[in-house]
């Protein structure tokens, strides 16, 4: 379980705690699990709008997920956060 399991347990100890979410994203997007990962990093949007990493990793998976509108316009909220977010530009780049 390792790193999975800690932020699992982080979410349910403190399920407002939106870093937790959002690493639960990442490792669902690292296993290719778009759907779910989609629904963690949504879940750290609604309790933190701030976080570029969280729209970037919600933007990838709509992207996978073939729902590129709402994907270019996770990715562009994300670089209006952050102008310097290389992935997010990269993957809002690559959107057709």
């Amino acid at each position: 379980k390792g790193a999975r399991g800690a932020l699992e347990k982080a979410a349910r100890l403190s399920p407002r705690y939106a870093p937790a979410w959002r690493w639960l994203g990442e490792c669902e997007r690292g296993e290719l699990r778009w759907t779910q990962a989609e629904r963690c990093f949504s879940r750290a949007i609604a309790l933190d709008f701030r976080s570029a990493a969280a729209y970037a990793g919600r933007g990838e998976c709509r992207l996978r997920l073939g729902q590129k509108a709402e994907a270019s316009a996770d990715l562009n909220f994300a670089l209006g956060l952050r102008p310097d977010f290389e992935e997010a530009r990269r993957l809002r780049d690559s959107i057709g």
